[in-house]
């Protein structure tokens, strides 16, 4: 009886040891499985708290491109419906048609007064336009009002310092217009006597022609919309972690956190034409 307990616990506690090594076999599959299962719970969490935070980016970047996008829109339709009124006053059609018969004549003059009149308070009403030239048929300027007075003031400028443009290509677009149609310039550096200004600015063309009552295309109309305060203004809505860009068609940037890399076409280089070379 002895021998037959001894080996009856012998086999027990072998029982147990194996069912001992089963467990702890189980346990560490157990222990794997959850650990497995967390790190795939929290690689889950992570990729979705990722994408997440990429698409609420992606919204906030087409916001507030949209929201640029109406301001622009906004400030271009006002040039738009400026130049169009403009072409419409009396004094246009009185003075282009008194010059064909006699540009020294006493109506000649009085149109002249009454539309140097008619420019000033236009200026004075739009911040933002700088010019505003009344070009005949030849592309001379007939009259011009502009704000490189002294002090940035506006002026009439003397017939004398009045230039031909005919050379311009956006003269070369308003004689082709039709009637009632407007035509906008691509965005460069303002010149004067073919060199650019100093200090550079920006600026925008809308021009419209001037028919007569037979249908005859007398000139054009011109105005200069400055656009820095504008590009400012949209560098100053920026978000801190945001950097605004404008940027021509063909890769050249008129608008651009570094400065020196804006309009480098109107001098004859190249700007980068990818956003974020040279960048850190």
């Amino acid at each position: 009886m002895p021998a037959f307990r001894g080996s009856m616990n012998k086999q027990r506690f072998l029982n147990l040891v194996k069912g001992s090594s089963i467990a702890r076999r189980v346990l560490l599959v157990l222990l794997a499985a959850v650990v497995l299962s967390n790190t795939v719970v929290i690689f889950s969490t992570i990729s979705t708290l990722e994408q997440q935070l990429l698409d609420r980016k992606q919204q906030q970047l087409s916001a507030e491109a949209e929201r640029l996008n109406l301001q622009f829109h906004a400030y271009i339709g006002e040039l738009l419906r400026d130049v169009a009124f403009l072409s419409h006053t009396p004094a246009v059609g009185g003075l282009l048609e008194s010059r064909a018969v006699d540009a020294d004549s006493s109506s000649s003059k009085h149109w002249r007064d009454h539309l140097q009149q008619a420019f000033l308070q236009m200026l004075a009403a739009k911040p933002m336009s700088v010019q505003i030239r009344l070009i005949d048929a030849s592309g001379q300027e007939v009259v011009r009002v502009d704000r490189y007075g002294s002090g940035g003031q506006a002026r009439v400028v003397a017939d004398a310092d009045l230039q031909n443009k005919a050379h311009r290509d956006y003269v070369q677009a308003g004689l082709a217009l039709p009637e009632n149609v407007v035509w906008l310039s691509d965005i460069g550096l303002n010149r004067e006597n073919r060199e650019i200004m100093q200090p550079p600015h920006a600026v925008i063309r809308a021009v419209t022609p001037v028919y007569d009552g037979h249908g005859q295309r007398r000139g054009m109309i011109v105005v200069n919309h400055r656009l820095e305060e504008m590009f400012s203004r949209i560098g100053e809505a920026a978000q801190d972690e945001l950097a605004h860009y404008i940027v021509r068609s063909d890769g050249d940037y008129l608008l651009h956190p570094d400065r020196s890399k804006t309009f480098r076409f109107e001098y004859g280089e190249r700007s980068d034409q990818a956003l974020g070379d040279g960048e850190d």
